[in-house]
């Protein structure tokens, strides 16, 4: 899996713990943000400690770093052509973006029994956001019906435009369980405050690790 990174000391710690399996895991981390990233997520323009907890906890990892944190397609095939040689199917979520272990185990079970070209999610139908970073205890649903995004290509492939791949060839993964917990995108978490009053509480295993997290944080 190739997982692009910036200033994600927040839940960095709970997304590696909720990804186990791979042959590989390699962060792309930037080394600058874009102003809407700073703007959309309220990031500081200095780097926090997340390399330093994936080296801590996660000396398996692997990281490699680009100057800038720039979303569009040579973005993200630079992780999936550091891992190209020797992976069959590589994954690409980012690092706020988890899934119970359930959900995960299925994903892995669908790549390693089906010779899928690419995977594809629903945010839109799957996706809960946590209004706030802070707030680790209170969700809403996506304020979009349906928003699907490529999570995943075969080796051989590349993406193309925004970390966009040809959808219609594309499997969507689409449990009918609200699966993937987002922590990062606050205003769009606002958005979905606004639009919806259905919330979900955190998972306690999610909880448990964000809480396991902050306390190896402070102890660096």
């Amino acid at each position: 899996m190739a997982t692009p990174v910036y200033n994600a000391e927040r839940w960095i710690y709970p997304f590696l713990k909720l990804t186990p399996g791979l042959d590989r895991q390699v962060l792309v981390l930037g080394e600058n943000p874009t102003a809407w990233v700073q703007k959309e997520y309220g990031l500081s323009s200095e780097l926090d400690r997340t390399e330093r907890i994936v080296r801590k906890h996660f000396p398996e990892v692997e990281i490699i770093k680009q100057r800038s944190n720039v979303r569009d397609a040579n973005f993200w095939n630079q992780g999936h052509e550091y891992l190209a040689s020797d992976c069959d199917f590589i994954f690409r979520f980012d690092s706020d973006e988890m899934m119970m272990p359930y959900h995960w185990n299925l994903l892995l079970d669908r790549v390693k029994s089906n010779d899928e070209k690419s995977i594809s999610i629903d945010f839109g139908k799957n996706g809960v956001l946590f209004h706030h970073p802070n707030d680790l205890v209170h969700g809403v649903m996506h304020p979009e019906d349906s928003f699907i995004e490529t999570r995943g290509l075969r080796s051989e492939l590349r993406y193309d435009g925004f970390g966009a791949f040809d959808l219609s060839t594309s499997f969507l993964f689409s449990p009918p369980r609200y699966m993937i917990y987002h922590y990062q995108g606050w205003k769009g978490g606002e958005k979905s405050k606004e639009l919806r009053n259905d919330w979900f509480p955190t998972p306690t295993l999610i909880d448990g690790l964000f809480r396991e997290g902050w306390e190896k944080i402070r102890r660096l």
